[in-house]
C-alpha cells in the first residue's frame, strides 16, 4: 500500500476531482484543510494551504513543493486524463 501526500491549493476541489472523476473513495475529511482519499492500494492525503504540512520547519525553511498544474474539463473522462500523464 502506498500513501502519498499532495499539497493542493484547494482540498475540497481536489477531493471532488479525485472522487467524482477518478473513482477514489473519500476516507476522511477535515474540511477545508485536509482530506484522505483512496483507490485500491493507493491512499492520497490532500493537504490544503491551512494544514501543518505547509508551515515552515522549526529552522525556518519552507516546505519544498513540486508544482503540477492539472487542467480538467467537465467533458474529459478519466481515460483522457490518464493518457495525458
Amino acid at each position: 500500500m502506498a500513501i502519498v501526500r499532495y499539497m493542493v491549493s484547494d482540498a475540497d476541489s481536489a477531493t471532488a476531482f479525485y472522487t467524482e472523476h477518478l473513482g477514489f473513495v473519500l476516507e476522511k475529511r477535515w474540511s477545508p484543510a485536509f482530506s484522505i482519499v483512496s483507490r485500491g492500494d493507493l491512499t492520497l492525503w490532500l493537504s490544503g494551504p491551512r494544514t501543518s504540512a505547509r508551515r515552515p520547519t522549526p529552522d525556518g525553511r519552507e516546505p519544498e513543493l513540486e508544482l503540477c498544474n492539472i487542467r480538467f474539463s467537465e467533458t474529459a473522462s478519466s481515460n483522457d486524463l490518464a493518457r495525458n500523464f
